[in-house]
């Protein structure tokens, strides 16, 4: 008996693997499910791409406008603004609050809290005789200055004349913080006087001020000795007003007044 085939039916809800529903193998309603699948995904619509993030711009160090910066799309809506870590490093403007250098004192006034700081510390002397500041040692000694002080009693040839007594004290003082610090001598009453003077009037501005001013920038490391020398010589004619105490002054800053050449 000749055998003949036919197509093999498969029961229904199983797969059909027959040539005329296949198409390499792959079942017709799986190729259209991935076809609506795909339909889909191609309408739907794509995220924004995210912005691309801009730097801050300024010169750094300096004052400077910052611009934010943000990443992302619609999800961003709650994003804080970039943080510009440059702003750490810059200078503080003018203005803010910052350390400032103190200034150095004024000379006259200065002079006036070492009078009256000695007047303190020795009472019985009210009229006195302030030396300019002196430098400690030579070179200076950084931060300090040395002032001699002197008593005085009016002549009975008029106000204008002083008899200038022995040396009373000796004042160092500290420049930056100031601290006045007086070594009062008390000389004694029967200590013989080193000679007397006429006071000069004032005229105008006191040129040894000058001086004064450039012994306190020395000291405080703010200018150099030779630039200041031509200023210094005039401590000399500050002593040749006043006489008396030209040795004696001269005794404790020999090495600087030979230094000035005067």
């Amino acid at each position: 008996m000749e055998t003949v085939s036919r197509p093999h039916r498969w029961h229904r809800g199983l797969p059909d693997t027959s040539p005329r529903q296949h198409n390499l193998g792959v079942p017709a309603r799986s190729i259209l499910v991935a076809s609506v699948i795909m339909a889909v995904c191609a309408t739907r619509p794509q995220p924004e791409p995210s912005a691309p993030v801009v730097a801050a711009t300024g010169p750094v160090g300096g004052p400077h406008e910052v611009e934010h910066t943000y990443q992302g799309g619609k999800d961003d809506a709650g994003a804080q603004p970039a943080r510009d870590e440059s702003d750490h490093d810059q200078a503080p403007e003018a203005g803010d609050d910052q350390a400032v250098a103190p200034a150095l004192p004024d000379p006259a006034e200065l002079e006036e809290r070492v009078r009256e700081a000695v007047v303190l510390a020795s009472p019985s002397h009210d009229a006195l005789l302030v030396s300019p500041p002196l430098p400690i040692g030579w070179p200076a000694a950084p931060g300090k200055v040395l002032y001699l002080v002197y008593p005085l009693a009016p002549l009975e040839s008029g106000v204008s004349s002083w008899q200038v007594g022995r040396l009373l004290a000796k004042v160092t003082v500290t420049l930056e913080p100031e601290e006045i610090t007086v070594e009062v001598l008390e000389p004694g009453k029967k200590a013989k006087p080193l000679g007397s003077f006429v006071r000069a009037r004032p005229r105008g501005n006191d040129p040894v001020r000058d001086a004064e001013a450039a012994l306190f920038e020395l000291v405080s490391g703010k200018r150099e000795a030779d630039k200041a020398r031509y200023l210094f010589a005039r401590y000399s004619d500050w002593l040749e007003l006043h006489a008396p105490v030209n040795t004696d002054i001269r005794a404790h800053a020999g090495v600087f007044f030979a230094w000035t050449g005067r």
